[in-house]
C-alpha cells in the first residue's frame, strides 16, 4: 500500500510539492478541496502508477512515493512496481463512457443480484474454450488431433464414395445415378430408425430392386440431319411474295360486273360444304 507521496514536481499544479507536513495514508484517505486544486492530478498519479509510466501529459514530471515496507517508487523505476491499482476518474469516464453512437467506446457491465455469481463462471469457461481453440499466442488443444481428424475425413471420403458406387452398381445396375452425396443424406435417415429400414427378405430385396430399375426400355431415336439452306430458302420466299397473279387468271364476268361479283362472294359461304347448289 502506497504510505506517502514525498514529492511531486512538474505534475500539472504540482510543480514543486514536498509532503514535509503532509500526514502518511491510512487504509481510507479523502481527498477534497476547490475545482482545479490538484485532485484529478493526485489521481492521474495512481493512474501512471497503474499503467507503470508516466501520463502522457506530464511526460517531465519527477516524483517519490513510499510504500509500506518503506521501498520507494519514482518516475526512474515507475515500470517496475507491482501495486494493483484500479482508478475512476474523469479520465476513466471520458475514456470508457461515450454517448456519441459513432465513435468505439469500452463498456461497463454491472451484475446485480443473480447474475453476480455467473460472471466468474462465463470467464473461466471463456478460458477454457479459448485453450481448446487457441489463438496467436496459444497453442490449441485441438492442434495434435488435427493430422488426425483430416486422415479421418479423407477416409471416410472415400469410404463414402466406394458404397456410393457399389450401391449404384450393384443394385441399379447404373441405371440411376447414385453418389456420395445421396448416400449421405439418407444415412441419418435410416440409422434413427435402421430396424424397419433393414430387408432380411431376399425374394422381397429383389422384388424392390426390380421396381426401382427401369424395365421398358425405349428404342434409340435415329436423329436426322436437315441440311436447310436458310438463305436460299429466305431468297425463294422473297419472290413468291413479290409476285402478282395475271390477268388472264381472273375470271373476267366477275371482274366487269361487280353487282355479280359481290353476289358470288355472298354465296361462297351460304354452299359451302352442300352438295346441291341451291339454285338448280
Amino acid at each position: 500500500m502506497i504510505r506517502k507521496i514525498n514529492t511531486l514536481k512538474n505534475f500539472g499544479v504540482f510543480q514543486n510539492f514536498t509532503s514535509d507536513i503532509l500526514p502518511e495514508f491510512n487504509e481510507k484517505n479523502i481527498f477534497y478541496g476547490w475545482n482545479y486544486s490538484g485532485k484529478t492530478t493526485i489521481s492521474r498519479l495512481l493512474s501512471s502508477l497503474k499503467n507503470k509510466q508516466l501520463n502522457k501529459s506530464y511526460s517531465e514530471a519527477e516524483f517519490e512515493i513510499t510504500l509500506d515496507d518503506k521501498s520507494k517508487i519514482t518516475h526512474k523505476n515507475i515500470e517496475n512496481n507491482n501495486l494493483n491499482l484500479l482508478i475512476f476518474n474523469s479520465d476513466y469516464i471520458r475514456e470508457n463512457l461515450k454517448w456519441d453512437l459513432n465513435s468505439q467506446f469500452n463498456g461497463i457491465t454491472f451484475d446485480v443480484g443473480e447474475t453476480i455469481g455467473l460472471r466468474e463462471k462465463i470467464e473461466k469457461l471463456e478460458e477454457q474454450i479459448l485453450k481448446v481453440n487457441g489463438s496467436n499466442e496459444i497453442i490449441s488443444k485441438k492442434s495434435p488431433f488435427e493430422l488426425l481428424k483430416t486422415e479421418f475425413d479423407s477416409f471416410e471420403d472415400n469410404k463414402y464414395t466406394q458404397e456410393s458406387r457399389t450401391i449404384k452398381n450393384d443394385i441399379f445396375n447404373s441405371l440411376i445415378e447414385f453418389n456420395k452425396s445421396h448416400l449421405k443424406s439418407i444415412i441419418p435417415q435410416v440409422v434413427n430408425d435402421l430396424e424397419s429400414n433393414l430387408i432380411t427378405d431376399l425374394d422381397e430385396l429383389n422384388r424392390i430392386k426390380k421396381l426401382s430399375l427401369s424395365t421398358n426400355d425405349k428404342e434409340e431415336i435415329q436423329i436426322i440431319h436437315n441440311d436447310v439452306n436458310l438463305k436460299s430458302l429466305y431468297d425463294s420466299v422473297v419472290i413468291l411474295l413479290n409476285q402478282e397473279p395475271k390477268k388472264n387468271n381472273i375470271i373476267q364476268i366477275l371482274e366487269e360486273n361487280p353487282y355479280v361479283s359481290n353476289w358470288v362472294k355472298s354465296g361462297i359461304p351460304l354452299h359451302k360444304g352442300k352438295e346441291k347448289c341451291f339454285f338448280l
